[in-house]
C-alpha cells in the first residue's frame, strides 16, 4: 500500500527538526513541523545563492513534497551592521532592526529579547529617554555578538 507524502514525511520527521546544510554555498535547508503543516525553507547568503526559487522547488522535491506548494520568501537582513534601531517613540525588534546571526541566519531568540527588552524600557524610562536606553540596552545584551557573527561571516567567504 503506497503513503501519501505527507505519512512518510511525519513518519521520518516524527516531530524533529530537519536540517540539511549545503544549500548553495554556505547555506542551509530546514524543515520543521507544526501541527497539520511543516515549515520548509532554505537560507544562504544572497551572493550565493543566484536561484533560490529553483533551489526551493528541488529541496522540496528531494524531502518529498510537491511542487504545488505556494512560496514565499523574503531577505533577511544580517546582523552586526551598525544602524539605528530607535528613534522618539519607534523601536524596531528582531528582523526589522537587523537582529540576526548572520552565520547561522537564526532570529528568533533576537527577536523575543529585542521585543522584551522593548517592553521594558518602555516601562522603565522616561519617554524623552526611550530610544537612547534602547539602543544601550541592546548594544549591551548583543551588539557584541551579532559584530563577532558578521566577522566570522566574512572571514569564512
Amino acid at each position: 500500500r503506497q503513503m501519501c507524502i505527507r505519512d512518510r514525511i511525519k513518519d521520518r520527521l516524527s516531530g524533529t527538526l530537519d536540517i540539511h546544510f549545503g544549500m548553495a554555498e554556505g547555506g542551509y535547508g530546514w524543515i520543521f513541523p507544526h501541527r497539520g503543516y511543516y515549515s520548509v525553507g532554505i537560507g544562504g547568503l544572497s551572493s550565493r545563492l543566484h536561484h533560490p526559487r529553483r533551489a526551493m522547488l528541488q529541496f522540496l522535491k528531494k524531502n518529498g513534497f510537491t511542487e504545488e506548494q505556494k512560496l514565499h520568501g523574503h531577505l533577511i537582513p544580517q546582523g552586526g551592521n551598525k544602524r539605528r534601531t530607535a528613534y522618539g517613540r519607534v523601536l524596531l525588534a528582531g528582523d526589522a532592526a537587523g537582529f540576526v546571526d548572520a552565520f547561522t541566519g537564526e532570529g528568533i531568540c533576537y527577536a523575543l529579547s529585542s521585543g522584551k527588552v522593548a517592553g521594558q524600557v518602555i516601562g522603565d524610562t522616561p519617554a524623552p529617554e526611550v530610544a537612547s536606553a534602547y539602543e544601550k540596552r541592546i548594544e549591551k545584551d548583543f551588539g557584541e555578538e551579532l559584530r563577532y557573527c558578521l566577522l566570522y561571516t566574512s572571514d569564512a567567504a
